[in-house]
């Protein structure tokens, strides 16, 4: 009896695991400013993949998701410092189980437990790798970011540096999310945005790879431990700026606040060099990163070589997440390669940013990238609102065409994840069949944004509380999205 007591115990606290359900897509939420840059026509850069013959620009109009405030860099734009980061982690933060390290029992790798110095008086801000307290659940706030103080003197005894607790929790979500919820949430996309956090994502991909063994296989065969220290650079103003870099994770607060807190002039000069010339894989990366935060066209072709050229992926991820702030339809023909391309996982962050971007020339490659691939719900899930996203200020032929485009999907019945296993429970189990109800709700909502009457009337019925509408949590964004563009018409 003890023994079955003991064992209906353990069963009982597995079941007690879980973590809330995203919105929508993780890059829907990517750690960038929010304003959309402007900047003055130019010639698209040459995105062909090297030994192939260049071919015409593609691409119609962007459409923006949010009014562009910011204006194009000039003399006096350059005198001011960069954007800045929002000032918490996007998304949800922390799984909704209090003692989720008991259920799990993945260990961390203690290794890097360093701080690089961040202030002339030398020592970094202290790490803690103990166990950890529930967070915030969605939109919580992140510690309060330090002042920017200038960077010390060079000095790399602490590299590399740890990565806090809060934002190590905040990647062990995303593994969880997959794990507890594989009907509800896309591999596909938790891998690849592990992928765009870097070293946060490798730590949660280690931690987790007994019970995650595809997802943890795909972001630490990208991301891998951090190289050596690098070496000191020539200039003044770049060892400051690596060292701004290197002493927290992008996700951190206060990353690079220094570079952040200086004119444009002074830094974007350097940055852009450090990107183009050093070989130390962490400062590219997080260089990447930060260009992200420059409203100053000269970063345009800087990303675009990152995206197409490097052979990185974290700084392939970063570079397209800062495209797509930009909206830059010079990338369309590259990314349209891309839903056919080998990475499986990577096609459908290649077609939401299409989506984001608006470019009309992707239609046609995402509507034969949504036939061949119709098995892979992972995809349609991408696919699906970047072609709503492409009716937005369509012509009415295109968007009769895009209706046609949605009619004509199907769900898979049965859709899943890898990475399932069957020890660990979450206290709301998937509903069966739910990606299929998912997808058939989202192609509604696609359908509604590109103007089918009945889609549209169904939308209003609901109304813009997508929560007590009920609608699908993986949906809500895109609804509340969509429903924002559809109370815009007449």
């Amino acid at each position: 009896m003890t023994r079955l007591f003991a064992l209906a115990l353990l069963l009982t606290a597995a079941r007690d695991l879980d973590v809330d359900i995203p919105p929508g897509s993780p890059f829907d939420s990517a750690k960038m400013p929010v304003e959309t840059p402007r900047r003055p026509p130019e010639k698209p850069a040459d995105t062909t993949t090297p030994g192939t013959a260049p071919k015409p620009a593609t691409g119609g109009g962007t459409v923006a998701e949010e009014p562009a405030t910011a204006t194009p860099s000039t003399s006096e734009t350059k005198k001011r410092p960069p954007s800045r980061f929002p000032g918490q982690l996007p998304g949800i933060a922390a799984p909704s189980t209090v003692d989720w390290p008991t259920h799990v029992q993945w260990t961390r790798d203690g290794k890097r437990t360093g701080a690089i110095p961040t202030s002339g008086a030398g020592g970094g801000a202290p790490v803690t790798t103990g166990p950890l307290k529930k967070g915030s659940k969605e939109g919580g706030p992140a510690p309060a970011a330090p002042a920017p103080a200038e960077p010390p003197a060079w000095n790399m005894k602490g590299y590399p540096s740890a990565v806090p607790d809060a934002v190590y929790q905040y990647a062990i979500t995303r593994c969880l999310m997959v794990l507890l919820h594989p009907g509800q949430v896309s591999e596909a996309e938790i891998i690849q945005f592990l992928i765009e956090m870097g070293e946060p994502g490798y730590d949660a991909a280690v931690a987790s790879r007994a019970d995650t063994k595809s997802l943890s296989d795909a972001v630490t065969k990208a991301v891998e431990a951090p190289p050596p220290a690098p070496r000191r650079p020539e200039t003044e103003i770049a060892c400051k700026i690596v060292m701004d870099l290197l002493s927290r994770t992008p996700y951190e607060p206060g990353f690079a606040a220094w570079t952040l807190s200086r004119p444009v002039e002074e830094t974007l000069p350097t940055l852009l060099a450090l990107i183009k010339e050093n070989k130390h894989a962490t400062v590219v990366r997080n260089g990447v990163f930060l260009l992200r935060c420059y409203d100053d066209p000269e970063v345009l072709p800087v990303l675009r070589d990152c995206l197409v050229k490097s052979d990185d992926k974290v700084v392939r991820n970063r570079a397209l997440v800062a495209l797509v702030r930009w909206k830059d339809d010079a990338v369309v023909e590259w990314l349209c390669r891309q839903l056919n391309g080998p990475e499986i996982s990577f096609r459908g962050f290649a077609a939401w940013a299409l989506g984001r971007i608006g470019a009309a020339a992707a239609i046609e490659p995402l509507a034969a990238a949504v036939k061949k691939h119709s098995s892979d719900g992972d995809f349609l899930g991408s696919a699906i609102p970047a072609l709503g996203r492409l009716a937005d200020d369509a012509t009415d032929a295109v968007r009769t065409r895009l209706i046609k485009i949605l009619d004509g999907i199907s769900p898979p019945a049965a859709i899943g994840s890898s990475v399932q296993n069957p020890k660990l429970a979450p206290t709301t189990p998937d509903p069966a069949n739910i990606r299929t109800k998912i997808l058939a709700e989202r192609v509604k909502i696609a359908e509604a944004r590109a103007g089918l009457a009945a889609r549209e009337q169904w939308m209003r019925t609901i109304g813009p509380d997508a929560t007590k509408g009920g609608i699908q949590r993986a949906n809500e964004e895109f609804f509340r999205e969509s429903y924002a563009r559809l109370s815009l018409k007449k």
